[in-house]
């Protein structure tokens, strides 16, 4: 008897979850509207093919809308954002100082190429090459503390990349241990719950629980003129008037800077309980550098054109501009007529960039119109794409501003695997409401056989 009552509920459970399988994928792709709503198209003004750079970019704002189905942005548009980015945008986070920048190759230039080879390495699923180039590079900034303050977002990255890296291989200890020392290097730093898997937020934030238990402070930071940016050692907290209502007690180094004034850096030590409180005034710069802080150089001798500053620069573009991808041309020509084409796609949601799609043309322009529409072609279908369909592989760890990346796999459910697995348990669920229902005797059976039940003969 209870068997009766339940049964028939049970098929109507699963008649439902029949027709979510069936219908919300399809339901949730037409929200999304298939390919993204907008995008930006960007051409690299670095002194070298710019007017080529400058035409290709033109020809993808009008094949794209025809091509994908987006909107893009108007390009008086996107240049006057830029022009805003250059006047106004804060120092990148990893931006070197004045010195460095002047004497060519640093030490931090170095870390960063060998984080980012230890990026290509677990991207190729080599997690042992990548465990050892992370270790090599969070040992250096372990060395030397003022490297730890002035580079603080590169350590918070490597840091995370190894914890990443060590959830791979399950070696849980050796992840709680690189989320303890980002805790206690940048404990405002925040694991975004879209990039980051749960065990891994949630390991992270009983850390900082447990850092929260020793006792917190509040520390607010003030500068004029305002608006200026906040750093934590090193780490971005956020721009001024700024208050962390629960920072952790410990000693820290707050940086605070604005385009065209002189960074101020201050140590302070908080205990529990307390309230600190940071105000300065910060000072014009008379000798403005030589570069573009929009960090998408639009002259011949702008400093900072590096992958990691153009991806952080178009994500920023891309935030005012309020468009989902950006992409970027850029065209550079050698002596012989030769020159060299490499088109980026960049999902402002994800931080991240595709690698980069490159095509070399000769100087005689051999098939140069068949080449450029496969290359539009090409474009298209990354624009189109959803970034969280995107194999991990498929990214480019020189210009990653999140480690986040590092977990993207495409191996989710497809709309057409959920409508398969829908129509099997709706099959099974009519095939079991049959069975419930049909009585009597049947062919090969017992006549007067209770309903529902089988029985067997021998």
């Amino acid at each position: 008897m209870l068997r009766r009552r339940i049964f028939p509920w049970t098929i109507v459970a699963l008649c439902w979850w029949s027709v979510d399988c069936l219908v919300a994928p399809f339901a949730q792709a037409a929200v999304r509207g298939g390919p993204d709503a907008s995008v930006a198209i960007i051409p690299i003004h670095d002194g070298s093919g710019d007017r080529v750079s400058t035409e290709l970019a033109q020809s993808l704002v009008e094949a794209l809308p025809r091509l994908t189905g987006v909107r893009v942005a108007v390009p008086a548009h996107v240049d006057a954002i830029r022009e805003y980015a250059e006047n106004l945008a804060p120092e990148p986070v990893l931006s070197r100082s004045t010195t460095a920048r002047r004497s060519g190759t640093t030490q931090l230039d170095q870390l960063a190429r060998q984080l980012a080879s230890a990026k290509e390495q677990f991207l190729r699923f080599d997690t042992s090459a990548a465990d050892v180039q992370a270790t090599q590079v969070r040992q250096a900034f372990a060395d030397d503390a003022a490297l730890r303050s002035g580079a603080g977002a590169l350590y918070a990255e490597t840091l995370l990349t190894l914890a990443l890296i060590y959830q791979t291989e399950r070696r849980l200890n050796q992840m709680d241990a690189m989320l303890t020392q980002l805790a206690d290097f940048a404990p405002h730093y925040v694991l975004s719950a879209a990039a980051y898997p749960p065990s891994v937020r949630e390991r992270y934030e009983k850390i900082l629980a447990q850092h929260h238990e020793r006792g917190s402070a509040s520390v607010a930071v003030q500068s004029s003129p305002p608006a200026a940016d906040v750093l934590i050692n090193g780490v971005a907290a956020g721009v001024t008037p700024l208050t962390l209502a629960a920072l952790p007690a410990g000693a820290y180094t707050v940086t605070i800077q604005a385009p065209h004034y002189r960074a101020v850096q201050k140590k302070i030590t908080v205990r529990s309980g307390e309230s600190v409180r940071v105000a300065e005034t910060l000072h014009w710069s008379h000798a403005r550098e030589n570069r573009s802080t929009s960090g998408l150089a639009d002259e011949p001798s702008a400093a900072i054109s590096t992958p990691r500053a153009q991806l952080a620069a178009a994500v920023r573009i891309a935030e005012l501009a309020r468009v989902q991808k950006i992409v970027t041309v850029n065209v550079n020509e050698a002596a012989n007529g030769s020159s060299t084409v490499a088109v980026q796609v960049i999902d402002s949601a994800l931080r991240a960039g595709r690698r980069p799609i490159t095509m070399n043309i000769a100087a005689d322009h051999h098939q140069l119109h068949e080449r450029l529409a496969a290359l539009t072609r090409t474009v298209a279908t990354q624009v189109a794409q959803d970034f969280h369909d995107v194999a991990s592989r498929e990214f480019s760890p020189q210009g990653a501003v999140d480690p986040s990346v590092l977990t993207q796999r495409a191996h989710r459910m497809r709309p057409w695997m959920w409508a398969v697995l829908g129509v099997l348990a709706a099959g099974g669920a009519v095939g079991g409401w049959a069975l419930t229902r049909g009585g009597g005797a049947s062919a090969g059976g017992v006549a007067g056989a209770p309903v529902g039940s089988v029985a067997i003969q021998f």
